[in-house]
C-alpha cells in the first residue's frame, strides 16, 4: 500500500470535494481518482457511498487509522541520524509481518540494519527502560505509564502441536492427557499466560520444558513429546490442536514513552500499521 493513496483519501475527506483535494495535493483529478480507486481495490472495500463523499462504515474506520499512520510518516526529527533499529521479541505469530516491514524498509530507505533478538518479557521491558532497544514485542501486561504501545488486531492462540503422521484422529487437547507434553519455560511467558496454561495442564503429563519455539519444534521432531505452543509454528507436516475454551494472548509492540521516536522508528511503526490495516480489511 502506497502512502500517497492514504494521503489522497484523507485529503478528500478533509477538503470535502475532489476538486479541492486535487488542488491541495497539486495533482490532477484523474490522478486523485486513480489513487482512490487503487486504494479501494487494494483493501477490497468501498470508502464512499456511491458518488457522494459520504463515508461508508469501512471508510470511516480507514479514515481514523489513516490519519494516525500519516501523522507518523509526516513527523520527522531532522537532527537525528538514526542508522539502525533494534527489536527484542518474544515468539509470536506476528513475526512474519515484522519481517515484511523490515524487508520493505531495507529496499526503500537508507536505514543500515534492523536487528531482531529473542528475549524474555521482563528482559525486554528492562532493555526498553534503559533505552538499549527501540521496540519490544511482548504478549503480556506492562506499565502503561512508562511505555506506549501498538496492539496487534490478532492474538496468539495456544494449543498443542504434533506431527500429522500417525495422529490422524486427534480432535482435542483432552485426548492427549496421557501423552508427554513439552511446555515453555515459565519466564518465557507473561505471568498471566503461564498461569492460564498451567491451570489447563494440571492433570497432564509434562515431559520436558523448552526455552524457545524453535527448541520445541526440535524436540517434537525428535519424538520427545508434543509441544504446547502458540500458532506461530503451524506448518506442513504438523497439526495444531487449540485449547478449548481458547487460550489467547494479546500481542503488543511497545516502546519507551518519555522520548520522541526517531524518524525510522516512526516509519517502521507506520509501515507495520499499514500492513496490518491491509490484512484486516482484506480478510
Amino acid at each position: 500500500m502506497e502512502h500517497k493513496w492514504l494521503d489522497s483519501f484523507v485529503t478528500i475527506v478533509e477538503q470535502g470535494s475532489l476538486k479541492a483535494a486535487a488542488a491541495r495535493l497539486n495533482v490532477s483529478l484523474s490522478e486523485l481518482t486513480e489513487h482512490l480507486s487503487t486504494l479501494e481495490k487494494q483493501l477490497n472495500i468501498q470508502v464512499f457511498e456511491n458518488n457522494q463523499l459520504v463515508l461508508t462504515p469501512a471508510g470511516a474506520d480507514l479514515f481514523a487509522e489513516a490519519k494516525e499512520i500519516l501523522a507518523l510518516l509526516n513527523y520527522s526529527f531532522s537532527q537525528m541520524r538514526q542508522t539502525e533499529l533494534s527489536i527484542a521479541m518474544m515468539d509470536s505469530h506476528v513475526l512474519p509481518q515484522l519481517l515484511r516491514v523490515k524487508r520493505k524498509m531495507a529496499e526503500e530507505t537508507t536505514l543500515q540494519s534492523i536487528h531482531f533478538v529473542q528475549e524474555k518479557q521482563q528482559t525486554i521491558l528492562e532493555l526498553l527502560d534503559q533505552q538499549l532497544i527501540d521496540f519490544g514485542l511482548i504478549t503480556g501486561s506492562f506499565d502503561q505509564e512508562k511505555f506506549d504501545s501498538y496492539l496487534f488486531p490478532t492474538t496468539d492462540r495456544w494449543g498443542v502441536l504434533l506431527p500429522k503422521a500417525g495422529h490422524p484422529n486427534v480432535l482435542s487437547v483432552a485426548e492427549l492427557r496421557e501423552k508427554p507434553l513439552l511446555v515453555p519455560k515459565k519466564d518465557q511467558l507473561s505471568p498471566e499466560l503461564h498461569q492460564e496454561i498451567a491451570d489447563r495442564l494440571e492433570d497432564f503429563r509434562i515431559a520436558a520444558v523448552y526455552e524457545s519455539l524453535v527448541d520445541a519444534l526440535y524436540l517434537i521432531d525428535a519424538e520427545m513429546g508434543y509441544g504446547v505452543v502458540n500458532d506461530y509454528l503451524i506448518g506442513e507436516g504438523y497439526q495444531f490442536i487449540p485449547f478449548n475454551p481458547p487460550v489467547e494472548a494479546n500481542v503488543y509492540l511497545v516502546w519507551k514513552k518519555e522520548n520522541p521516536l526517531p524518524h525510522y522508528s516512526r516509519m517502521f511503526l507506520a509501515e507495520l500499521r499499514m500492513l496490518e490495516l491491509k490484512n484486516q480489511l482484506s480478510s
